[in-house]
């Protein structure tokens, strides 16, 4: 209620209008939903976000996101932070996110970012990828590289990769302490097999780090690289922990 000649704001008539078209029973959700696009959910998960998102890397970003949420429905602060270590930091310097010309509702979107950031195996990602195109049509670029991220993140972590860094020449894969020691000699060679971009190998402190030469190359081509590298590194180390146990 409002007294009949006072001048709203342009958020309070949304507001006001959302109040008015969901009044039957069961529609508090709807009625969130509508005040979270109101504030700003579109901005969140959309391009306008994209220099947050580079800035502490995709994974980082939802990780924050995520914690935030934990907050709110009263998780401990610790148990957040013990899960915040089993991260891969990430500076991409591409465009990776859901456009709204692509998913409109923003429930749908959200959702569908929920089922990317669960991609656990090569057939979770591919059929994801024909739930997309089956329910949207063909996705974009964006569309294309944020699902490609969700696998390397995922191969990545199993590889012992800690960070992921894009130049506009070179991308800098960082590996933590355990998976350096072991990624020497053959087993550099091993991890480098099939990849046809340029690599260097150098050390930073305790870290191995392989950085591939990706000038003027597109996102979906070295995406695609870094994807294959992480994938052969994982197996490695597999393989290696395998043969630990057996003896």
């Amino acid at each position: 209620m409002y007294e009949p000649f006072k001048s709203l704001s342009e958020v309070s008539e949304k507001r006001l209008q959302a109040v008015r078209e969901f009044t039957e029973l069961g529609s508090g959700f709807k009625i969130a939903m509508r005040d979270l696009s109101i504030r700003g959910a579109g901005n969140l998960l959309g391009k306008q976000q994209s220099g947050f998102i580079d800035s502490v890397g995709f994974d980082l970003y939802s990780q924050m996101l995520k914690e935030a949420v934990d907050i709110k429905r009263g998780k401990k602060v610790g148990q957040i932070a013990s899960q915040a270590s089993n991260q891969i930091e990430w500076h991409l310097l591409i465009d990776a996110y859901i456009p709204a010309s692509y998913i409109t509702d923003e429930r749908q979107k959200i959702s569908v970012y929920k089922q990317i950031q669960q991609i656990d195996s090569e057939e979770a990602y591919r059929n994801l990828q024909d739930q997309l195109i089956d329910r949207y049509g063909e996705f974009p670029d964006e569309v294309a590289d944020l699902l490609e991220i969700a696998l390397i993140k995922h191969y990545g972590l199993e590889a012992g990769i800690v960070k992921i860094q894009q130049t506009p020449r070179h991308v800098k894969v960082s590996f933590n302490q355990v998976a350096s020691e072991q990624l020497r000699g053959a087993k550099l060679f091993e991890a480098l097999a099939g990849i046809s971009q340029k690599s260097t190998v150098s050390q930073e402190g305790s870290r191995q780090v392989i950085s591939l030469d990706i000038l003027e190359q597109p996102s979906y081509v070295w995406l695609g690289a870094l994807k294959q590298l992480a994938r052969q590194v994982a197996s490695l180390l597999s393989d290696d922990t395998s043969k630990n146990k057996e003896k």
